[in-house]
Formats: C-alpha cells, structure tokens, sequence
C-alpha cells in the first residue's frame, strides 16, 4: 500500500510536468516504453539493486537503456531521478498510476470485460458505445476470457460490477432456492 502511495506522487509529480508541457500522451508513451524494456529484462532489477556494482555503474546501465529507448529530455531526467532515490523498480506503478491520470484527464473510463469466448469488433464497438453513452465518457476495453462463465459478460467499471453472466445468473438463482427451501 505504502509503494501504491509513493508510485502515485512520483507519477503525480511527472503528470503534472507533462501537463505543463502539453505532452501527456507523449510522455506517458515514453513511459510505456521504459518500463517494457525494463520488463523485458528482470535481471536488470536484481542488478541494479545488487551491492556490488557502483552507484556510477547504476547510472550508467539506466543511462544506457535511456538512451536505446529515444525519449525527450524530461522523461529521462524524471526517470534518471527514480535511479538516483532508488525508486526506478517501482516504474510499473509509476506507469500505471500515470495512465489512470491521463485517463482522467482525458475522461476515458476503462471497462474490464469479461465473456466466455472473445469477442468481435462489431461487438467490443457495441459495448463501447452502450457504456459510452451510459457514463458519458470515452470507453477503453480491457478484454479478458474465461470460459466458466458459461456465457454472457461480466462488466467492471471503476467501483462497480454488472454481472450478466450465465455462470452469475444460476450461483443467484441457486441462493435464491437455498433461501426459499429454508423458509
């Protein structure tokens, strides 16, 4: 909880940078692009946090990835700082953090949606513009399978579920007989 909180200022801090210098997108793109290079690699981590290697040699490693990945100036200097406090492992929630502001900022909700079997363009298209116009907001779709629920969607946005699954729908008809038969 405590590096969720720490992650969201550093993302804050950097947020409120690219907002001044009217490269939200950009910068959270670059972002992006950091922290799967990073991913790519998790010996870079336990390297960087390894007690032998020199605070010179930290930098320079970061310094080189840096520069492999083609950034602007403020999206190195902001990462160059999480290297220097020793934050630069936390880039993950850093990044997460920043997209969900950006997000806002752009009021785009996100819908987790989750169905049997995947789904089509033209269905993904129906459920963005449905949602659209029920929360009045841009809709991005996170897409996930699992085929126990039988069929139907299961819908999650921000605070709230709306379940219309099949596998949803017999668990509450199935408390429902529980409830009735011990009347």
């Amino acid at each position: 909880m405590l590096q969720n909180s720490v992650a969201a200022r550093y993302a804050q801090a950097f947020f409120d940078i690219a907002k001044e210098d009217e490269q939200i997108d950009k910068y959270g793109q670059e972002l992006i692009i950091v922290s799967d290079v990073l991913s790519m690699n998790p010996d870079f981590f336990r390297l960087i946090r390894h007690p032998g290697i020199t605070i010179v040699q930290k930098k320079e490693l970061v310094w080189k990835i840096l520069i492999a990945c083609s950034i602007s100036r403020p999206t190195h200097e902001f990462l160059m700082v999480l290297e220097r406090r020793k934050r630069i492992d936390m880039i993950q929630e850093i990044v997460t953090s920043y997209l969900q502001m950006s997000d806002k900022q752009n009021n785009i909700t996100t819908a987790i949606v989750t169905s049997a079997m995947p789904l089509n363009t033209a269905q993904q298209d129906a459920i963005k513009n449905k949602l659209s116009q029920m929360l009045s907001s841009v809709i991005k779709l996170k897409i996930q399978i699992e085929p126990e629920i039988i069929g139907g969607l299961i819908i999650r946005l921000k605070d709230k579920v709306i379940d219309g699954s099949v596998r949803g729908r017999l668990d509450r008809l199935k408390a429902e007989m529980v409830k009735n038969t011990q009347v």
